[in-house]
């Protein structure tokens, strides 16, 4: 739900995006308490409420069983953190004959949390572990700019707030991004707007291309 492809394609039809990373419990919003502070201020800004969405919501599962996530994004200041995933997608096929690379690619994939049956990750986690696994150079100068772009580097970051329930969701930070671990063929992710302004869908192309990872090559 807070996948930057997501909210990329919805930019020009909102100001704030909120929602979750991972598959929100049953019991959903906590809706009396959300709503209980809007009519307590009604002129809160889009991203005032947007906050109080979050912190009521991590509120709501803080002492239970379930893990959760939820963050609300600010569709306006998405296009630094954009460009930085592109860079990064640029300097990753940039090296993409390297099997070194392809391997370490592959094992920061595994490492980073993931969601929905494993289909998307957090980006930010996918940047540190990308990071750690090709060490110092051009590419790991690229994830911690998409770090620093995520944590609210000059307060240029698309991140208004953000917040986790349960140790397995330790590592969210907010906005997660298409990586399966095999290629899905369906032409309709090549039709975001997302696709078509960044290299990640060539990047995935090139490392999953072929059905395979990198360990059976």
């Amino acid at each position: 739900m807070t996948m930057i492809e997501v909210a990329y394609q919805v930019r020009d039809h909102a100001h704030v995006l909120v929602g979750s990373e991972e598959l929100e419990p049953g019991p959903g919003w906590p809706h009396a308490e959300i709503l209980g502070d809007l009519t307590k201020n009604p002129t809160t800004t889009q991203a005032e409420l947007g906050a109080t969405i979050v912190q009521r919501y991590v509120e709501s599962y803080r002492h239970g069983v379930e893990s959760a996530t939820q963050s609300a994004i600010d569709l306006g200041r998405l296009d630094d953190l954009v460009e930085a995933v592109d860079v990064l997608a640029r300097r990753l096929l940039a090296g993409s004959k390297s099997t070194a690379l392809a391997v370490a690619l592959h094992g920061a994939r595994r490492r980073t949390l993931q969601f929905f049956e494993g289909l998307y990750v957090d980006l930010h986690h996918l940047a540190r572990n990308v990071a750690t696994a090709t060490g110092h150079g051009r590419i790991a100068d690229a994830c911690r700019d998409v770090q620093r772009m995520i944590d609210g580097d000059a307060a240029r970051g698309p991140i208004i707030a953000e917040g986790h329930a349960g140790a397995s969701m330790a590592p969210a930070r907010g906005i997660s991004i298409y990586f399966p671990l095999f290629l899905d063929r369906s032409a309709f992710y090549r039709e975001l707007d997302f696709a078509s302004a960044t290299h990640w869908a060539d990047l995935l192309e090139v490392y999953l291309g072929n059905g395979r990872t990198p360990e059976a090559r």
